[in-house]
C-alpha cells in the first residue's frame, strides 16, 4: 500500500485552508478562530482533521488552544516569515543540504545549551514528553499524532535553551520543513528510530551532559537527512502526501 494516502494529504490543505481563513479575515494574534465543528462544515472535512492540522499549527507556535476558551492567534508566530522564505526557495538537493547545514549548526548548539540550562521543571516537562511519546507509538493513528509530537520535541528543547532567537528560529524552519518532515516520517520504520533518538537526547539533556546532548542531535539530523536524500526521487514524484 502506498503510504500516501488521502487522508495526510487533506490534513495538509486542511493546515493551508486554516491559514488563508486568517489571512482571510485578517485576523491578528489574540483573535478567536471558529469551533472546530464549524470549520469542519466550512471546511466539508471531519473535525478529527481539523483537531490534526488544528494541533500542527499550535506546536508550531501560529495558533494557542485554551481550554474550554477555544481556538486563538497565538500572539507570537513565524509563519510570517516561513512564508517569506517559501517563496524565495525551492526544495532540491542543493536547498535541502543547505537546510540541514543549518538545521546541525542550530540545533547542536541548542541541545548543548538545553543540558546547560536544565531545571528540574524541564527536566519533569522531558520525562513527561517521552511518556506521551510511548502512547503515541501505541497508538493506531501514530504516523499523525508524531507529527505533532516531533514538532513539540524541537520547540521544546528551543524553549530549555532559554533563546528566544533560536527559539523564532526553529518555529520558521519546522514551518517551512514541514512536507520534507511529513515526507521523512512515513518511511518504514522511521518513526520509531525517531523516537528512539528523541529519547536518547532528552537523557543527555537531563543528564546536563552538553557534548552527549549535541552529539546525540548531530546524528538525529544526519539521520533524517540521509532518509530524505536516499529517497528524493519519491519525494520529488508524489510531494504531497
Amino acid at each position: 500500500m502506498n503510504p500516501r494516502t488521502e487522508t495526510p494529504t487533506l490534513r495538509q490543505k486542511t493546515v493551508e485552508n486554516i491559514k488563508n481563513y486568517i489571512k482571510f479575515h485578517n485576523l491578528a494574534p489574540g483573535d478567536r478562530l471558529p469551533p472546530e465543528r464549524e470549520m469542519a462544515n466550512k471546511f466539508g472535512i471531519s473535525r478529527t482533521i481539523v483537531r490534526d492540522a488544528v494541533n500542527n499549527l499550535s506546536g508550531l507556535g501560529i495558533l494557542e488552544i485554551k481550554h474550554r476558551s477555544g481556538i486563538f492567534i497565538a500572539k507570537v508566530g513565524s509563519n510570517t516569515v516561513a512564508t517569506q522564505l517559501s517563496s524565495r526557495l525551492i526544495f532540491n538537493r542543493n536547498s535541502v543540504t543547505s537546510l540541514f547545514q543549518v538545521r546541525q549548526i542550530l540545533e547542536t548548539a541548542m541541545a548543548k545549551w538545553a543540558a546547560e540550562q536544565c531545571t528540574k521543571s524541564d527536566e519533569e516537562k522531558l520525562k513527561h514528553f517521552i511518556k506521551e511519546t510511548n502512547e503515541c507509538l501505541s497508538s493506531s493513528d501514530n504516523k499523525y499524532c508524531f507529527r505533532e509530537i516531533d514538532t513539540r520535541f524541537h520547540i521544546l528543547l528551543a524553549e530549555i535553551s532559554r533563546n528566544q532567537i533560536v527559539e523564532e528560529l526553529m518555529r520558521t524552519l519546522l514551518e517551512y520543513m514541514l512536507d520534507l518532515r511529513r515526507f521523512s516520517l512515513i518511511l518504514p520504520g522511521k518513526i520509531q528510530k525517531c523516537a528512539r533518538q528523541h529519547e536518547i537526547i532528552i537523557e543527555a539533556v537531563c543528564d546536563r551532559s552538553p557534548g552527549r546532548a549535541a552529539a546525540a542531535m548531530e546524528e538525529h539530523l544526519e539521520t533524517v537527512f540521509s532518509s530524505v536524500i536516499d529517497n528524493w526521487e519519491d519525494f520529488e514524484n508524489e510531494p504531497e502526501f
